[in-house]
């Protein structure tokens, strides 16, 4: 599968202009239902933004040595994203859990919670929702489907 790299580089650009514009916004006439639903909007894009790095952080998983990350894979990603190594390792379970796989013969297969996931891409699950599910979910006993 490829990927059109100046696309994706064009999709944060974006990302980043439309960030800017908003962030240029004087909120100060907006009446309080509207500064609430401001809020809202914002909470769905906060929400919709940690499912952008699943299928990254899985493929780099899959795919990269320890010698090319320079060490584990958290180590990696707390260095390049200049975050903790804590942050790191629960962004590597949430990915597990919630991104796309692979099987044994490299066919795909659908998130460990795909319903979660889904709930995830479309804003509707939060940070801490998806840790309350994720909890439960490895609490169950193996038998359970």
């Amino acid at each position: 599968m490829g990927i059109d790299r100046e696309a994706l580089t064009a999709d944060f650009a974006a990302v980043d202009a439309a960030v800017d514009r908003l962030l240029g916004h004087d909120c100060e006439a907006l009446t309080t239902p509207e500064l609430l639903a401001w809020l809202a909007r914002v909470e769905k894009v906060r929400r919709r933004l940690p499912a952008l790095e699943h299928a990254v952080i899985n493929t780099l998983a899959r795919q990269a040595s320890a010698e090319e990350l320079g060490g584990t894979l958290p180590h990696a990603i707390a260095e390049a994203a200049l975050i903790t190594r804590t942050d790191a390792s629960r962004r590597v379970r949430a990915a597990a859990d919630l991104g796309p796989r692979h099987g044994l013969t490299g066919e795909p297969l659908p998130p460990i919670l795909a319903g979660t996931a889904t709930g995830q891409r479309q804003g509707t699950l939060g940070a801490d929702h998806v840790a309350t599910i994720q909890k439960f979910s490895h609490q169950l006993p193996g038998w359970v489907d």
